[in-house]
């Protein structure tokens, strides 16, 4: 794996032999703002493009910034308005319960694109998934 970006609210990693894009988000998203998340947001779409991984484990266990419904929108938009060649997408999900219950409904948009997108716990079971 080799890191393509990070900052101090996440790290984007790509495996190219796997065609795999790994997007870990640390819990410093506690003290990011909006703009902060659309740059998060729009680096990992600059990853998909540039990589044209074709499997993406988004790791959220960490995610700890509130979005809103404004947001969520402005999110859905832009990820379907961006031509990607990741064709199955898994989510690592937080324990609590509400972080978890906004990022899936951002996948369930998400999922308009018709993109194999599954949600998990644990990761290796998230990467047997994805790589089947």
């Amino acid at each position: 794996m080799k890191s393509i970006f990070k900052d101090k609210f996440s790290e984007i990693l790509f495996d190219s032999e796997k065609s795999l894009l790994e997007h870990i988000v640390f819990s410093e998203t506690e003290n990011m703002n909006e703009e902060s998340f659309k740059i998060m947001l729009k680096e990992y779409l600059k990853a998909t493009l540039d990589t044209q991984a074709k499997y993406s484990l988004v790791d959220v266990q960490n995610f700890l910034f509130v979005v809103s419904p404004e947001l969520q929108a402005w999110t859905v938009e832009l990820l379907q308005s961006v031509p990607s060649a990741v064709k199955k997408m898994a989510y690592l999900m937080p324990n609590a319960f509400v972080e978890s219950i906004a990022i899936e409904q951002l996948g369930e948009d998400h999922n308009a694109a018709k993109l194999l997108t599954r949600y998990f716990k644990d990761k290796n079971q998230a990467m047997a998934w994805l790589l089947k």
